[in-house]
């Protein structure tokens, strides 16, 4: 398995420039602090598996098809980031008001979704009136389901 990895021991190449990982999300920081919420930090296409970004601030990131697989995103705030194409499996990102407005692409729709619905299931909440079959079709070919070989979600009789 591999350990968790800190954003001071990385760099990443963006439009040909290597930039230590720290530095870019400390100046991030800054520029949001200083009232540039219009500042977009670009970590798009980067690989950013198993590292620590726990309780950063990534507002407005353009995270598309980064590779956050079991990164350490807990109480990280997304709000207006994009993360499609992104890998999110596995990593920790927590469910808060800074995790609910952010780009997803249907892949990570469906993952969530299916999530949704699981938690309720096992809280013994019925949803037979509220999710349609439709819903339930759509989730049959979630990555969840087709790539970790999770049960495929079936309507219960109420």
């Amino acid at each position: 398995m591999s350990s968790m990895r800190n954003p001071i021991d990385i760099d990443v190449i963006i439009d040909g420039v290597t930039h230590n990982l720290e530095v870019l999300l400390e100046a991030h920081f800054q520029d949001l602090v200083n009232g540039d919420h219009e500042h977009t930090l670009d970590l798009s296409d980067q690989d950013l598996h198993h590292v620590i970004l726990t309780n950063r601030d990534l507002r407005n990131a353009d995270l598309r098809n980064t590779n956050l697989f079991n990164a350490d995103v807990m109480n990280t705030d997304f709000r207006g980031a994009d993360l499609r194409g992104a890998n999110i499996d596995f990593a920790q990102l927590n469910i808060s008001c800074k995790s609910l407005s952010f780009k997803v692409d249907e892949r990570q729709a469906k993952m969530f979704l299916y999530m949704i619905m699981t938690i309720m299931d096992y809280s013994d909440i019925d949803v037979s009136d509220l999710v349609t079959d439709e819903m339930y079709n759509y989730l049959e070919d979630s990555h969840l389901v087709t790539e970790h070989e999770l049960v495929v979600l079936v309507k219960k009789n109420s």
